[in-house]
């Protein structure tokens, strides 16, 4: 299945399947069980701000728009939950969670732009999101806590 979510700057978004688009539209993507049904979503952030969730044939199942850009995202699960957390690292600085419907849930400030985000297990099977930002900053946040 090939999936492509296009933007048109002035126009709004449009979601649909079709040939290769320019690349600076799409920030970051990752493909996980955001909802827990045991069916991997794919998750997208854009340049224009949005964070769209697609089914594994690419329809949309929600979109969301945020305050700023997200450059980086990374989805995790906390610790004994179905649904995963998708935490973004946003242009203006902030990191931004959002819960599998795409409802902000949680927010912190990082040291300046984000630009690298790694998923990884804590030493008590937790997950952990770190981010790393363009100036040496690191924040890390622990899924679900």
């Amino acid at each position: 299945v090939v999936c492509v979510i296009a933007q048109v700057p002035g126009s709004g978004e449009r979601h649909r399947p079709g040939p290769g688009i320019d690349y600076r539209t799409m920030r970051d993507i990752d493909i996980c069980d955001v909802d827990g049904d045991g069916k991997k979503e794919i998750v997208a952030a854009t340049a224009l701000g949005m964070v769209v969730l697609l089914d594994a044939k690419c329809n949309k199942l929600w979109a969301s728009r945020l305050a700023s850009p997200a450059n980086v995202l990374a989805c995790a699960q906390a610790k004994g939950q179905k649904q995963a957390r998708i935490v973004l690292g946003c242009d203006d600085g902030q990191a931004r969670v959002l819960d599998a419907q795409g409802n902000l849930v949680q927010k912190g400030a990082l040291a300046g732009r984000p630009v690298v985000i790694r998923r990884m297990t804590g030493a008590r099977g937790e997950q952990v999101v770190v981010l790393g930002t363009e100036a040496g900053g690191v924040m890390s946040c622990i899924v679900g806590e």
